[in-house]
């Protein structure tokens, strides 16, 4: 009974720490090459490192990250760019 009190406890507090740094998540930009990006997450996990093309036929998005944390994604990518995302791949 005590193992399953603790185990609970430990998943509670496990979730509360993980909710509370999901607001906190950055993306940091580095052009790799002309047009080519990578976004990688700060200051927790955002789902991996993502990857960006920019070029005439418009922003190309590579892995879209998590779903809770699409509209910073978005907005960092318009920051960067100008431009709306064309194309998740």
């Amino acid at each position: 009974m005590k193992t399953r009190i603790v185990l609970a406890l430990g998943a509670f507090f496990l979730a509360t720490v993980s909710s509370a740094q999901e607001g906190e998540v950055s993306w940091k930009s580095t052009e790799v090459a002309p047009g080519l990006y990578m976004l990688e997450s700060q200051n927790g996990f955002a789902g991996g490192n993502l990857s960006l093309i920019t070029g005439d036929d418009g922003v190309v998005l590579i892995d879209d990250g998590l779903e809770p944390l699409t509209s910073m994604t978005v907005a960092t990518v318009e920051a960067l760019t100008g431009d709306p995302v064309d194309f998740v791949i």
